[in-house]
């Protein structure tokens, strides 16, 4: 990846060159910059710059020489930190749909008439004097008086007619509609989204 000698450009564009082959297992890596000084710089901080040479992604750490004119050696101490986040994603959609549907019922609900009946009964005797019509439970009985020549005229009870009232129940089927809601849920696909 690199050669002695080959170009390092920090980020604030200061230039060296390196010191002996770049070798990755290491993790520093030396480096001379232009004024003569040594610096060590972090190997996994050094990448390739499409125009050649190594771009640092740091800065050249500071050099100053020793009394005694050696170059003190500068290890930049670098620690990782772990930012925790959280957003919102959006991993699908519902589609609702609400639709009216109608169907028919059947509604046979009893109703409640009166019924008239009415009844002759055939009598034929004679009666004193005409009686009023009476009720006999349920039934009102109307008397029928007719006058007939015999010897002498007198009053026969000919029929008497019979009407009765009672309740009955009758059915009458109709057909009615009513009408229901109905709710349809559907997942939508991440594809679906963009489309719609």
């Amino acid at each position: 990846m690199g050669t002695p000698g080959l170009e390092v450009i920090d980020e604030t564009n200061r230039h060296g060159r390196l010191v002996k082959a770049l070798d990755p297992g290491e993790p520093g890596t030396a480096v001379v910059l232009d004024d003569g000084a040594e610096v060590v710089v972090p190997t996994a901080h050094l990448v390739s710059r499409p125009e050649g040479g190594l771009r640092l992604t740091t800065r050249f750490p500071a050099s100053s020489a020793s009394p005694d004119g050696s170059v003190p050696v500068v290890i930049p101490v670098i620690q990782e930190r772990l930012e925790i986040g959280k957003r919102e994603v959006e991993i699908g959609r519902l589609r609702v749909q609400k639709r009216v549907s109608e169907e028919e019922q059947t509604v046979d609900e009893p109703l409640m008439a009166d019924e008239i009946i009415i009844e002759r009964v055939p009598i034929n005797r004679f009666a004193e004097e005409p009686t009023p019509a009476r009720m006999e439970g349920e039934t009102t009985v109307v008397p029928l008086f007719e006058e007939r020549i015999v010897l002498q005229k007198r009053l026969i009870l000919r029929e008497e007619v019979r009407i009765t009232k009672r309740r009955v129940e009758r059915r009458a089927p109709q057909t009615v509609t009513v009408r229901r809601e109905e709710v349809t849920i559907e997942r939508v696909s991440g594809d679906d989204n963009e489309k719609h």
